[in-house]
Parts: C-alpha cells; sequence; structure tokens
C-alpha cells in the first residue's frame, strides 16, 4: 500500500507544479517530449511484462493456483520488468510537466518505495519458488542490466 500511495501523491506533485507555481525546470519543447517519450515507453514495457504474465499477473504477494516461474520473453533478462515500466514512466511524467518538485518526490520518496516493495517480493519469491528462484537471480537482472 506505501508504494501505490507514495506513487499516486508523486503523480499529483508535477501537476500542481505545473499550473499553480512558477517554473521550477525550463518549460521548453524538448524536455516535455522527452518527460512524454519516457511515459509512453514505461506504460508499453508495464503492459508488455504484464501481458506476458497473462493470468498468473497479480498486484499481490500471493501465488495464483498453477502458478509457474515465468523466465521468457522480458522476463528473460530483467526479473521486474514491470516496475521498471513504472520507474520509466513515473520519471517521465515530471519531465513531461517540467516539475523539479515533482521530479525530486519521485527520485526520493516514489522509486524507493518501489525499490521496497521489490525487495519484499524477491523475498517472497524466494520462498515460494526456492531454488528454482535462486538460480533464476543469478542469470537476469532486478530491474536494470548489470545491476542483479
Amino acid at each position: 500500500v506505501l508504494p501505490a500511495l507514495s506513487l499516486w501523491i508523486g503523480c499529483s506533485f508535477p501537476i500542481f507544479d505545473f499550473y499553480n507555481l512558477a517554473a521550477t525546470l525550463p518549460r521548453v519543447a524538448w524536455l516535455r517530449a522527452l518527460g512524454i517519450g519516457m511515459l509512453i515507453t514505461g506504460i508499453a514495457i508495464r503492459h508488455v511484462s504484464i501481458r506476458t504474465l497473462g493470468r498468473f499477473f497479480t498486484a499481490h504477494l500471493r501465488v495464483n493456483e498453477g502458478r509457474r516461474l515465468i523466465r521468457e520473453g522480458i522476463y528473460k533478462r530483467l526479473r521486474h520488468p514491470s516496475y521498471f515500466g513504472m520507474i520509466f514512466s513515473f520519471l517521465g511524467l515530471p519531465l513531461s510537466f517540467c516539475s523539479l518538485y515533482g521530479l525530486l518526490y519521485m527520485l526520493l520518496i516514489g522509486i524507493p518505495s518501489l525499490l521496497f516493495r521489490i525487495n519484499l517480493e524477491e523475498r517472497f519469491l524466494v520462498g515460494e519458488f526456492g531454488e528454482e528462484y535462486i538460480a533464476y537471480r543469478k542469470e537476469s537482472y532486478k530491474i536494470l542490466p548489470f545491476i542483479h
């Protein structure tokens, strides 16, 4: 609940900042385009990761009946591509609104909240899948390439 709440709060910062405060970042087209591109890319990555999981996707830490460890598609190299997509999107949102406050919030509170959730999920998956998940961790990246 904490990561979700912190990210929803973080999504409101850039919009409030853009419409109610003096510019905190230069309001230039290239920065807004970069942010929109990151937002769309992040959403697409998250969509692909959820589609790859199919009926095994859940927002809660639980294993559905008959679930297996998904190691194909986008999950072949990244263990948490859905969270990677979220991080990419949640950095793109404040950039698209040229919001320094929103960007700082995401960097200092939003992303650490997601990392907390990812670590909880890692421990849970080790408990559920045991050695199979431990082996998967050795041959894949947590969120970003070269970061195990």
